[in-house]
């Protein structure tokens, strides 16, 4: 299996996303990420794991540089969220169960 090395910051808050627009902000900067997800660690606090490249990539291929992740996360029922962001973009979002690896 291969692995790529990625940094992971995750957000043990729980999180209410309902209503929040994700969708928009795909291929756009990560400054464009709604307040509603408050406010993202610095890579130079996130915490470097090896991840298989299928974890660490969306639908596209691209490999994230970044996850950022909300186990936590709830609309209308918890969840998860996790954002992929590739040199300062956000790439993809992954709903749904965002098991914590590495």
């Amino acid at each position: 299996m291969t692995t790529v090395t990625v940094l992971r910051a995750v957000y043990d808050d729980p999180l209410d996303i309902t209503g929040v627009d994700l969708i928009s902000v795909l291929s756009r900067s990560k400054d464009a990420l709604p307040a509603a997800l408050g406010t993202l660690a610095l890579p130079a606090e996130m915490e470097p794991v090896a991840l298989p490249v299928a974890k660490a990539s969306g639908g596209n291929g691209v490999v994230a540089d970044e996850l950022h992740t909300w186990p936590w996360a709830i609309q209308g029922r918890r969840m998860g969220l996790e954002i992929r962001i590739t040199d300062g973009m956000v790439m993809g979002a992954r709903f749904g169960t965002t098991h914590v690896e590495g």
